[in-house]
């Protein structure tokens, strides 16, 4: 029976690394998914020069709008659908190689 894992990555660099080696260790390319859940040269890191001006509005309008948000660490996730326990080990243990997390945990810890 096929079931889907996932992980949570703290860079992009390692989750490409680890969905690399997962496509090299046999894993199907449409099995594997990566996700980035923030563009790092986006808007959510708040690189925006317009809404700048803090005196605008009772000075709130940037930090709503533009500035940083604060995060959970691990923006980068990795889901692999699986189809038996030694196939989700193999895909575990390429995750751990690179310090994924479960969904929740911090990135780099035990997972």
């Amino acid at each position: 029976m096929e079931t889907q894992i996932g992980r949570v990555f703290s860079s992009i660099a390692s989750a490409e690394m680890a969905r690399d080696e997962l496509l090299g260790a046999g894993f199907a390319r449409d099995a594997v998914e990566l996700l980035v859940h923030e563009d790092e040269a986006g808007a959510m890191q708040g690189n925006f020069t317009v809404g700048d001006d803090p005196d605008v509005t009772g000075g709130h309008d940037y930090s709503r709008t533009f500035a940083r948000r604060l995060r959970e660490p691990g923006w980068c996730t990795i889901t692999v659908i699986v189809a038996d326990t030694t196939v989700a080990e193999r895909a575990c243990a390429i995750f751990e190689r690179f310090g994924a997390a479960l969904p929740g945990a911090p990135p780099g810890g035990q997972g």
